[in-house]
């Protein structure tokens, strides 16, 4: 996959809204909770332009599990080295454009990534910032996903360091919990 940062389409939230409803259609998939996460989730942040999508549920099954209920071949499992979460991609006419981190419910709201996208809505200030930090790592990583997702990471920190402090929360690594 060749990395693509584009501008801002306010159509992404729409899109989260059809995924939304189809993800809450599947009773057995056990949903408690549906966000709309990453920088499709934040207003005038240019992104890659993949939709990303937590799905908390109270008990987090093994993949098979949910690669019997996600049957439709646009969603497929990609494997990572991610702990506690599955991942799967949708694929929508050929592209990919959804990717579905299925992960328990209990503390979601707490992650880095919910805590790091209220505080870019919070503060348009830093949006831009985000977003020339992106270009700069799509042009440098442009075909390793870890890479660029790693390139980002100094930049993160800062915005995760932020919020945790206008929070009164302990300031703590940015992909904690996720290696």
């Amino acid at each position: 996959m060749n990395i693509e940062i584009v501008a801002y389409n306010p159509q992404w939230t729409d899109a989260f809204r059809q995924e939304k409803e189809r993800l809450q259609s599947l009773a057995a998939l056990g949903a408690q909770t549906i966000l709309h996460v990453g920088s499709t989730a934040i207003p005038d942040q240019a992104a890659k332009p993949i939709i990303d999508i937590f799905v908390g549920v109270a008990e987090l099954r093994e993949p098979a599990y949910y690669e019997k209920l996600l049957t439709l071949p646009e969603y497929q499992y990609v494997p990572t080295d991610m702990r506690g979460r599955h991942l799967f991609r949708k694929i929508v006419d050929g592209v990919w454009r959804y990717n579905i981190h299925l992960l328990p419910n209990e503390g979601l709201e707490n992650r880095s990534e919910i805590v790091i996208r209220d505080f870019l809505r919070r503060h348009p200030e830093y949006v831009s910032e985000y977003g020339a930090v992106k270009e700069a790592c799509a042009k440098k990583n442009s075909s390793d996903m870890e890479s660029y997702t790693r390139a980002k990471t100094d930049f993160l920190q800062k915005i995760y360091d932020l919020a945790n402090a206008e929070l009164g929360l302990p300031l703590k690594p940015v992909w904690e919990g996720d290696e």
